[in-house]
């Protein structure tokens, strides 16, 4: 399967590439940018590009797509967009998305993952999408409600992140037959 190329008023969707190590770095080395996306900062370069090769290798086989986003009018990297574990007989999908702090509250968020959305139901053709979303991250609680998604259930202390244990809201979306 080709890299699906994605494009939507304001954003490019792209694979990540090499040139991106350093803005992957600086988006995942950015303590805000990472406080809810479930993992630590990084902390070099030399792992950025690490996990630019496999979110290359996991597309390669076919277990996630992680999309580079770009803004159409700078050609800057802001952030990242994906699914992964959509090659399931349930057909569904698990979304992720991270945008650097400096573009938040401009609406980027929600056209990529409207974009990326309507390629998974129409072109994958999942049945039902999902986010787990940390309930403190109120920005991405309304984001996902925007999106029609709704919230199926709040696991109580489900993982287990810096020290703490944290709750996870489960949002899903069925697709519009």
């Amino acid at each position: 399967m080709k890299f699906p190329y994605l494009i939507s008023q304001r954003l490019y969707l792209r694979e990540h590439i090499s040139d991106d190590q350093n803005a992957y770095y600086n988006l995942l080395s950015n303590k805000k940018a990472v406080r809810y996306y479930g993992r630590n900062p990084l902390k070099n370069k030399d792992e950025a590009l690490a996990e630019i090769e496999v979110l290359n290798s996991k597309f390669e086989l076919y277990e996630s797509i992680k999309w580079a986003i770009i803004q159409k009018q700078s050609s800057q990297y802001i952030g990242c967009v994906g699914v992964k574990e959509f090659t399931n007989p349930h057909k569904k999908g698990t979304l992720s998305c991270i945008i650097a702090p400096e573009f938040w509250g401009y609406g980027y968020a929600f056209e990529a993952l409207s974009t990326i959305i309507k390629y998974c139901f129409d072109d994958l053709h999942l049945n039902r999408l999902q986010a787990f979303v940390d309930p403190k991250n109120l920005r991405a609680m309304l984001l996902f409600e925007k999106l029609g998604f709704k919230i199926e259930a709040i696991f109580k202390e489900y993982e287990f992140e810096r020290n703490n244990y944290i709750d996870i809201a489960i949002w899903g979306r069925i697709k519009i037959k």
